[in-house]
């Protein structure tokens, strides 16, 4: 590393709390390899359970659901509790879930078990989010979330492949296997996060009529406008994005890619997101975060319409691409929603990743409702467009209008 580098990448780190951050980035690391497990084991099932394209994305449907929906609560709990214990007990739980993967015998009893780990995913997300923005303290708070996402999108990505090469060795003992692996991470988690973490400085405000006037205005924005919008664009983005990262493995496996074959298909896809992810934290503040949110979804548009239709290298570029700029605006959005809600950070963690999970899985499991009347390409072709109603949204003003000051009367004639 140049002088240069580490000069810069020192400065990034002054005033963060490393082995906060640390521990929450590499626990997010471990849980997401987990849940993006469940998309490569489902699809290995399809045979043996005769699942459907709907049966099948009804079932990530119902574990990210199941992993999305509480997070505010457990957001509300991270804030009350000051985080301390609810992120390791959360990727404990979700392991141990896992070990009986390879057990169940109905598909039902399958979609019941994962349902009990996804709990322990929610429980995770929303007080490892809150940890890594309150490790970045005042100044470098979108930077922390960023590593922090960085190091989940590393799981995300290596998660598929890893899954389907110990499914193609080892069946679906592969699944206990990749769990077993994971306790290690619990116990590294709980010497780290086992004090809690001092308060953050708030930052002066100066309390002047002008400022007074200005935080009014953008309260009445913030009560309805601003709100809704945030969270339209969060569901469309999610439509797209997180059925890309669901039902790919099953696009590819229709076209006779074994579980090795799509699980690195899909992971390449995740893994430019990492990088995206990584690079949006570095944007924010350099570049507004409307900008930033709407020109990702945008430009990844014509890369998203590549990736199913390229082969060989020539994908492994596209995916890599389209996943590297969709999700420069992933850590951004939930700063944002952070934003939204100042000193509830983990209630604000939950809702963000609440919504983006939950109405994603949902949209698979609509998606894959089509895709047995239409065909999985034609969704896929679909969702691969829906960006551009996803950064229009952001065009739609949310700012209340400035007030019209009042004239003063004019002086009468004099007498």
């Amino acid at each position: 590393m140049s002088v240069a580098a580490s000069a810069w990448f020192s400065q990034r780190l002054d005033g963060v709390r490393v082995g906060y951050l640390g521990a929450v980035a590499f626990g997010h690391c471990s849980i997401d390899i987990l849940n993006a497990a469940v998309a490569i084991f489902l699809t290995a099932l399809v045979a043996r359970f005769d699942l459907s394209n709907a049966d099948l994305a009804w079932g990530i449907t119902f574990y990210f659901v199941m992993a999305s929906l509480p997070m505010p609560l457990f957001g509300i709990l991270a804030d009350r509790w000051n985080g301390r214990w609810l992120a390791q007990l959360g990727v404990l739980w979700t392991a141990v879930a896992f070990l009986f993967v390879p057990f169940i015998p109905t598909y039902p009893l399958l979609l019941v078990v994962l349902a009990v780990g996804a709990l322990g995913s929610a429980a995770f997300h929303a007080t490892g989010t809150r940890t890594a923005s309150l490790s970045g303290g005042v100044h470098h708070a979108s930077f922390s979330t960023s590593i922090f996402f960085f190091l989940g999108q590393i799981g995300l990505s290596t998660g598929p492949i890893i899954a389907g090469v110990l499914i193609r060795e080892f069946g679906l003992m592969g699944i206990a296997y990749m769990a077993l692996a994971v306790l290690p991470m619990v116990a590294i988690m709980q010497y780290l996060l086992h004090r809690p973490m001092p308060p953050v400085r708030p930052v002066a405000v100066p309390n002047s009529r002008t400022t007074r006037n200005r935080a009014a205005r953008v309260a009445r924005s913030a009560l309805v406008i601003a709100p809704t919008i945030f969270i339209l664009y969060v569901v469309a983005r999610s439509a797209t994005l997180q059925n890309f990262m669901s039902l790919l493995p099953k696009y590819f496996a229709d076209q006779g890619l074994d579980s090795a074959g799509y699980g690195a298909r899909a992971g390449a896809l995740v893994l430019g997101g990492s990088l995206g992810t990584l690079v949006g934290g570095l944007l924010d503040g350099r570049l507004r975060r409307k900008h930033l949110m709407m020109w990702s979804l945008w430009l990844s548009i014509p890369f998203l319409y590549l990736t199913l239709n390229q082969d060989g290298i020539y994908y492994y570029l596209s995916a890599a691409l389209a996943g590297f700029i969709s999700n420069t605006s992933h850590s951004v959005i939930v700063v944002q929603a952070q934003a939204m809600l100042p000193k509830r950070e983990g209630l604000a963690s939950g809702l963000a990743l609440g919504v983006m999970f939950a109405s994603g899985a949902v949209m698979t499991g609509v998606a894959g409702f089509f895709a047995d009347i239409f065909t999985l390409r034609a969704v896929m072709y679909t969702l691969a467009f829906l960006p551009i109603l996803a950064g229009a949204l952001l065009l739609i003003p949310t700012r209340a209008p400035a007030p019209t000051p009042a004239l003063a009367p004019s002086p009468g004639p004099a007498n």
